[in-house]
């Protein structure tokens, strides 16, 4: 009877392991990963008050955004200081961006305003109109009660010749209440939010050129 090699098995034995690790390896080099989903907003949609009075004319400058604020990827706050980005979540633009083209949108569509001027043209009456976004995250701190959190400032200057005068600043702050923890939610209460700001600084504006 030819008995076994026990050096040529031990052989056999190993590549045989080595065959399955490395079919192993590939697949865990195929695996699929998440989509990477992309939001927007948009304020067309809604509808604006009534003004009798001369209309102005506004120029829409760049907005700014503070540094937790400025990603694309949403960001959720699950602790006192604790934030996390979420990669596959995102928006198609820049936030601040995004932010800056919607209120110039939702400002364009008013009776309040004759021309919404892109940055470096005049006219007159004019008035420059900056924002600074604050903060924009899910608060997720207590997972029973997540909440859409908006925060910016705007600031509204009248344009001279030479310099151009502040003449109206405001902090517009919101947080929602969400029915649940999703990014899709998240967006949706979002673009809530942003409609009230902007109806809001619509009032005020219209305050405030009613008194120059």
């Amino acid at each position: 009877m030819k008995k076994n090699d026990p050096f040529k098995l031990l052989s056999a034995f190993l590549a045989i392991a080595g065959i399955c690790s490395l079919t192993a390896g590939c697949v865990r080099l195929n695996r699929s990963y998440p989509d990477v989903r992309t939001y927007s907003l948009d304020v067309s949609s809604q509808a604006h008050g009534d003004y009798s009075g001369t209309p102005v004319s506004l120029r829409m400058n760049a907005f700014s955004a503070a540094p937790q604020s400025a990603d694309r990827y949403l960001a959720y706050r699950t602790g006192e200081a604790v934030y996390e980005s979420d990669f596959y979540n995102q928006f198609v633009a820049a936030p601040a961006e995004l932010i800056r083209d919607q209120a110039a949108a939702w400002l364009k569509g008013s009776p309040l305003v004759r021309f919404v001027l892109k940055p470096g043209e005049t006219a007159s009456p004019c008035y420059c109109v900056d924002g600074t976004l604050t903060d924009l995250y899910g608060d997720y701190r207590d997972p029973n009660a997540p909440k859409a959190v908006l925060r910016m400032k705007l600031t509204v200057s009248e344009a001279g010749q030479d310099s151009s005068e502040v003449v109206f600043q405001k902090v517009y702050s919101r947080e929602m209440p969400m029915d649940r923890i999703s990014p899709q939610s998240l967006a949706e209460s979002w673009n809530k939010e942003l409609c009230g700001i902007l109806a809001e600084f619509e009032n005020d504006l219209k305050e405030l050129v009613s008194k120059r």
